[in-house]
């Protein structure tokens, strides 16, 4: 693949961090500051988590995409950064998408905003371990 679209891809996939994160962070804050609170999801929280989503769903795409097109499994060392970040994020990803699922489906929606909180926050624990896996080396 021409060097330059490597590039791009991989500037594209680090700098989505920043928007993906504070998205993160509201989607989390809310979660917890309902569940903790004992108070009902804001009415404007589905687009937000929606918004969220995308935003998840468009940064694991470009990491897919930099990963293969990049050819990261073909890189051999000893401590396998090429396959613990990506696994580590497909995960990640798989955790917000169950959680999501979760709150769509649940019974009522306190039952919908605690399941969501706990599998949100799993989610952010391993998104903190995935990022500094690329961040430590």
């Amino acid at each position: 693949m021409n060097e330059t679209w490597l590039a791009s891809l991989r500037l594209a996939h680090a700098y989505w961090l920043y928007p993906f994160g504070l998205l993160a962070a509201v989607v989390f804050a809310l979660l917890a500051f309902t569940v903790l609170g004992r108070r009902p999801l804001p009415t404007r929280f589905p687009f937000l988590n929606r918004v969220f989503l995308v935003s998840a769903d468009l940064q694991w795409l470009l990491g897919v995409l930099y990963w293969v097109a990049s050819q990261q499994w073909s890189v051999r060392d000893e401590s396998m950064i090429q396959f613990r970040h990506p696994v580590i994020m497909t995960a990640v990803w798989l955790m917000y998408r169950y959680g999501n699922n979760k709150m769509k489906h649940s019974l009522n929606a306190e039952t919908a905003a605690r399941d969501g909180f706990w599998y949100y926050s799993l989610a952010v624990i391993f998104l903190v371990i995935g990022v500094f896996q690329v961040m430590g080396s």
